[in-house]
């Protein structure tokens, strides 16, 4: 059995786009995870689970340092920098950019990736 953490509507700003004026501007989006892990033989201990708190505070280093062009590219990216943590079976990275259209609510993708 596969247990999750969750981390839903994380909202950062950064540079993301192919138009130039998108270039010069930070946006916001937002990203939701689903880490799959194992919550069994944990023995109410920190290290032998996933740590949210690192996830997170690696996802804005990442985002602080980097520009890219597109929503599926930071995706794939996200989902690598996360799955670097072995106790992650599984992984579902939604990224959503709501400014991309403005006669959309929401715009993204949807990853999923494995260990």
């Amino acid at each position: 059995m596969q247990d999750i953490i969750f981390l839903e509507d994380l909202k950062f700003s950064t540079k993301i786009g192919v138009l130039a004026w998108e270039k010069q501007i930070e946006q916001t989006i937002t990203i939701s995870l689903k880490i799959y892990t194992d919550f069994a033989n944990l023995e109410d201990k920190l290290e032998k689970t996933v740590d949210y708190s690192i996830i997170y505070s690696k996802i804005k280093q990442y985002l602080d340092s980097q520009q890219h062009n597109l929503i599926e590219t930071l995706a794939e990216n996200i989902a690598s920098l996360v799955l670097n943590d072995k106790k992650i079976a599984k992984l579902e990275v939604l990224l959503e950019k709501p400014s991309a259209l403005p006669e959309t609510r929401k715009l993204g993708v949807k990853i999923e990736r494995s260990n």
